[in-house]
């Protein structure tokens, strides 16, 4: 896979507002890697929509990857996963 692609998902029962997401990337290994995204939405995220966010690190490395969402009426959500980077190019190992 080329780049972190994630999509964050309104799976509540009334529209999300003030989205708030943050994607961490840890690497370890031969080439040491941390990277932070951080962005906001201030247009609400409708039941059953998404937000397609995608992320293009550059390294060689054994990663972890963590994202975070929130927004202002809604549990904060999270997810990890750990992969591989070479170059741009991405195996994610678990999710």
């Amino acid at each position: 896979m080329k780049g972190v692609k994630i999509s964050i998902k309104n799976v509540g029962i009334e529209p999300a507002y003030d989205l708030n997401w943050t994607i961490n990337i840890v690497g370890y290994g031969s080439g040491f890697l941390n990277l932070t995204k951080k962005g906001s939405s201030s247009l609400p995220l409708q039941i059953g929509d998404e937000k397609k966010l995608r992320f293009l690190p550059f390294g060689r490395s054994v990663i972890d990857i963590s994202i975070t969402a929130n927004a202002s009426n809604a549990f904060e959500s999270k997810k990890s996963a750990d992969g591989l980077i070479f170059i741009f190019f991405i195996i994610v190992l678990y999710l």
